[in-house]
């Protein structure tokens, strides 16, 4: 394989994904600060009622049973306390939020975690080849291998992207089951 073809597959490539991962980086850090922004409203909502329970106890039953299981677990702490805390119609709308954004922060720091390690290997694998591209140009099985496994790890790494952006732009309400079905799945 001719070795200025190699080169330029190799820095191109890390160039590419250094790049492309920076905006990426950019673009998903501000989206997800305005969801943390909707998350650390609700957690305040919650913390607004420790008397009845700790907001950890509500995120956790959000996060993981959802809107209608927490507004069970209000009224059966109004029954057993013989109170109306009018509790769930106050934290209705933060309930809400969590059980929008919750699923949706957490898909998108486990795809920008696996989207950042996909980046880095595949710059890692080209750096590393770029030095070697005499002794690898020789061999076309070689030379094709490195450039298969690089381009391949590109367009994985590509695709983790649009996967991102698009659970940003795209946001719908995902159910704690899909949550924690995508945790099994990893």
């Amino acid at each position: 394989m001719d070795a200025s073809a190699l080169y330029y597959t190799f820095s191109t490539i890390a160039q590419t994904l250094a790049a492309g991962f920076a905006v990426l980086a950019a673009f998903v850090l501000f989206r997800l600060q305005g969801i943390e922004t909707e998350l650390n409203r609700a957690k305040a909502a919650f913390a607004a009622f420790p008397d009845y329970f700790k907001p950890s106890e509500a995120w956790d039953i959000l996060t993981t049973k959802g809107v209608d299981a927490f507004g069970q677990t209000l009224s059966k702490i109004e029954e057993e306390r013989h109170v109306v805390v009018m509790g769930f119609r106050a934290l209705l709308g933060p309930s809400e939020q969590v059980a929008r954004w919750w699923p949706i922060w957490h898909k998108t720091v486990k795809l920008l975690r696996w989207s950042l390690g996909v980046t880095v290997a595949d710059i890692g694998i080209c750096l590393v080849a770029i030095p070697m591209v005499p002794q690898m140009a020789p061999s076309l099985s070689l030379s094709s291998a490195a450039a298969a496994v690089t381009v391949l790890l590109a367009i994985a790494a590509i695709a983790l992207y649009s996967l991102l952006i698009l659970l940003l732009l795209t946001p719908t309400p995902l159910a704690p089951e899909a949550l924690q079905r995508d945790d099994h799945a990893c």
